[in-house]
């Protein structure tokens, strides 16, 4: 698997890629959904307290999973549905208007897909956008 580090203007202290799922990407046609994977990873840039983030990507047999992972301060379970409402944010603190999680959902929906969320408080977040193959 290889991976790549890569610095963002001291944001992050590691940034890892890893997409052995990489031939599968030109047929999940993933052009369209991009606004999604970017604000994903934005989101682990702005709330992941400087941690490293890691993008990983896997497949099965109908879908692809691009996964944005970051160790910052997770999101409570009942916090977790809210966000992706318009007007949500993660903590009344955050920066931002509460539309990111909310258009990207939209978005892996119209492609057939969705975005799955792993957190707990303390132990970061998962953000997954799962969509079909082509």
């Amino acid at each position: 698997m290889a991976s790549r580090k890569l610095s963002l203007e001291g944001a992050v202290q590691r940034l890892k890629l890893a997409f052995p799922a990489f031939e599968k990407l030109a047929k999940a046609k993933l052009s369209t959904p991009l606004l999604a994977k970017i604000n994903l990873i934005s989101n682990a840039i702005k709330y992941g307290n400087g941690s490293a983030i890691d993008l990983s990507s896997y497949f099965d047999h109908q879908s692809i999973y691009i996964s944005v992972n970051d160790l910052g301060p997770g999101i409570e379970e009942k916090d977790q549905r809210r966000i992706f409402q318009l007007f949500e944010r993660a903590s009344h603190d955050a920066e931002g208007l509460g539309l990111g999680l909310f258009i990207c959902n939209e978005i892996s929906r119209a492609h057939g897909g969705q975005i799955l969320l792993n957190s707990s408080p303390g132990k970061g977040a998962t953000f997954t956008l799962k969509l079909p193959l082509a």
